[in-house]
């Protein structure tokens, strides 16, 4: 289309694991795209602690509880609802958001939207794949779904303007961003009379992408918490859910919020960490 730019970004990613003796272990991480930005002590300090808080974990009772998911495993949630926006996921029926155009989508305090180029982002880009200028998109306002993630083609199939999200061969979400809350960690901790803290995550499958049904299995440090504080720590536990049913049944986001892009994580999410009412939880095997 006669358009020759170029373009540079730095990405630097840092992730600590702990163990113990006693069957337990804790991850920590960092992520900036400035070296001088990555927190190694913060790091390491966090996958320490949440390994020696959970030495010799117990099994857990299945059931629904309500869960407190710190940001690393909130932002596993999260970077799929930008995946289900992608136009292309939409027409080929993968997506959980389709047909959902200005309807209510989750909890009215959610608010989610991707940038191409935010200040200190993960995967930062001037333009996308086609040539077009990234942006600002907001996928979800207040709980409302309010666009989906376009390039060219799409654009033009929905007759509307390119997002900027081209990717080498489908629409696709650069840095998404997740609006914060008013309660602290501890504020959301203390409301929580059965429950649990979920510190981290791994194997996250869908059985079903079209209706966001999905399995999870909690790693490193997890809690059961009762009546507002943390007592045992657990191991061997499965979640299975839907994440339209989790993100209207969002109960909290804190404050603070955190970047969070790894392994699990391929999108970069600047993710609080948020509390879901009755999330079902198995003995994993």
């Amino acid at each position: 289309t006669g358009i020759e730019s170029h373009d540079k970004s730095f990405t630097n990613l840092l992730n600590v694991r702990a163990f113990t003796k006693s069957n337990s272990s804790g991850h920590g991480l960092s992520c900036s795209s400035s070296i001088k930005d990555i927190d190694s002590s913060n790091a390491g300090l966090d996958a320490g602690e949440y390994a020696k808080s959970s030495i010799n974990p117990k099994k857990c009772e299945s059931g629904k509880y309500d869960i407190l998911f710190t940001p690393t495993v909130a932002a596993d949630i999260f970077q799929f609802v930008g995946h289900a926006a992608s136009a292309d996921s939409v027409d080929s029926g993968d997506s959980f958001l389709a047909n959902k155009m200005n309807l209510q989508v989750s909890s009215n305090t959610l608010s989610i939207s991707d940038h191409g180029n935010p200040p200190n982002g993960i995967y930062n880009r001037r333009f996308d794949n086609e040539g077009i200028p990234t942006q600002s998109t907001n996928i979800i306002e207040n709980g409302i779904l309010k666009n989906y993630l376009h390039n060219v083609t799409t654009a033009k199939k929905y007759n509307v303007n390119s997002t900027g999200n081209a990717g080498i061969m489908a629409p696709w979400c650069w840095n998404l961003e997740v609006s914060s809350g008013s309660a602290t960690f501890d504020e959301q901790l203390s409301l929580i009379k059965n429950g649990l803290l979920i510190t981290n995550n791994w194997y996250t499958r869908f059985q079903n992408p079209a209706a966001g049904s999905y399995s999870t299995v909690p790693r490193d440090a997890c809690f059961v918490i009762n009546n507002g504080k943390i007592t045992t720590p657990i191991q061997g536990i499965r979640i299975s859910d839907e994440i339209p049913r989790q993100l209207s049944n969002i109960d909290s986001l804190s404050k603070t919020r955190k970047w969070i892009s790894w392994w699990e994580v391929e999108t970069p999410v600047l993710s609080p960490s948020i509390v879901v009412k009755d999330v079902p939880v198995t003995r994993s095997t």
